[in-house]
């Protein structure tokens, strides 16, 4: 009886309500989202979701434009996934047992990855242009490893699995990174370096279609075209919110008492109703220049292809769960059909062992809430002066969903004058 309320205990999954932060993000309350979101933390998070927390409160303050705080969540949960990477063999067994939600929240591998890109973001927002860098540097480097990271664990679920588990990944490099690191460049006018990037991007699309179904942005090659006395304005603008998980159940009870159940986690996209975005730019002379944005990267694109590699040990890590709860309950189903009495212990614990089974298995569908689903990416060149700065979010209809405008946007030469926008619809 222990041991069953012990599993059934660690089997709940926490019910997370984040709708009142997401009312306040819907009307650009940013600060108030923010803050909504750490006075419900005891509600919302377990002492297992310290990284999805910090995951959480690390976007929304960026979104705050409080950068520092940003980074320090930030830099917190890539701690965490460092070392939750070789955690403790003790919640390994435990998760065999039981279920993946008795272990700390690990992250997916895109929000350990663009992790990097928006403490990136906040340096560039920060003045701190070479910690920028840095960033760029580790979301490359962490891309890069994608394909081998999970390699000896893969090749040991695909002997100990049955079914074919698919674990390929195409993400093998971003063109919204390479685009930041190249207009970093750009603005301390270092082309060559910059050109290597936009022969990066230019891969990107090349090499990873399904990730990129869309055209290289105009935006990329306008950043070599810059005459001397002018300036470069940027917009990075994101829209919508990345995919969640829900849970896909696989199971039987047989007419033999054969009972089976695989629970595991499956990506849904979550969209976004933006299909446009205009930015207009108004001088203090009267002067207004108009420019159409252009998507570069969707975010919850490379989220589904990477969830895949992780999905399969997931898969086969559930079969042989699985497996082994079912050989416990058959084992006590002979036991009891040996003995004389059908109300021995052998049979309350083929009936308790059918019930853990069912109760214990439940996917783990923690992922963070606040990462993009889209990125898109626009540039004007203008005389150094001072600008308001307004970008507009239609929808497929042409009908307008979002605005924001920035007043007093200094624009200079030799530097990146970069203004950031977020539509969550």
């Amino acid at each position: 009886i222990l041991f069953l309320s012990s599993t059934l205990f660690f089997s709940c999954t926490t019910l997370r309500d984040y709708s009142t932060v997401y009312n306040e993000l819907g009307s650009k309350n940013y600060d108030l989202a923010y803050q909504q979101l750490e006075a419900e933390k005891e509600s919302i998070y377990t002492d297992k979701d310290e990284l999805l927390y910090s995951l959480d409160s690390g976007l929304l303050a960026h979104y705050n434009h409080d950068y520092k705080e940003s980074n320090s969540k930030l830099s917190n949960a890539e701690r965490l996934i460092e070392s939750y990477y070789s955690k403790s063999i003790s919640q390994g067994i435990n998760s065999f047992f039981i279920n993946d939600n008795v272990q700390d929240y690990s992250g997916e591998e895109y929000e350990d990855i663009y992790s990097n890109l928006f403490m990136a973001l906040n340096y560039i927002h920060l003045g701190q242009i070479e910690d920028a860098f840095v960033e760029i540097r580790r979301f490359d480097n962490k891309q890069k490893s994608l394909s081998v990271k999970y390699a000896e664990e893969l090749a040991y679920a695909k002997e100990n699995a049955e079914g074919n588990l698919d674990a390929s990944i195409q993400f093998n490099n971003s063109a919204l990174a390479r685009y930041l690191s190249m207009i970093l460049y750009r603005s301390r006018n270092q082309m060559d370096s910059a050109e290597v990037d936009r022969k990066k991007i230019t891969e990107a699309f090349q090499t990873q279609p399904v990730l990129y179904p869309f055209d290289i942005p105009l935006a990329v090659n306008e950043e070599f075209s810059i005459p001397k006395d002018m300036a470069r304005l940027n917009i990075m603008s994101f829209a919508g919110f990345a995919p969640l998980k829900f849970e896909e159940s696989m199971g039987d009870i047989s007419e033999n008492g054969f009972t089976f159940k695989i629970s595991i986690p499956e990506m849904q996209k979550r969209g976004t109703q933006v299909d446009s975005i205009s930015v207009l730019v108004f001088g203090k002379n009267g002067e207004s220049y108009v420019e159409k944005m252009e998507k570069i990267e969707s975010l919850e694109n490379i989220a589904y292809d990477t969830f895949n590699q992780k999905r399969a040990l997931i898969y086969a890590k559930a079969f042989i769960r699985s497996m082994s709860k079912t050989a416990v309950s058959t084992t006590f189903d002979v036991l009891s059909s040996q003995s004389d009495d059908n109300e021995t212990a052998f049979a309350l614990l083929a009936l308790a062992s059918k019930v853990w089974i069912v109760a214990s298995e439940a996917a783990d569908l923690r992922t963070s809430q606040f990462f993009p689903a889209e990125a898109y990416v626009g540039g004007i060149t203008l005389p150094e002066g001072e600008y308001v700065v307004e970008v507009r979010y239609l929808d497929k209809h042409n009908r307008l969903l979002s605005s924001e405008v920035f007043e007093n946007v200094i624009v200079s030469k030799n530097k990146i004058n970069l203004v950031e926008t977020l539509c969550v619809k």
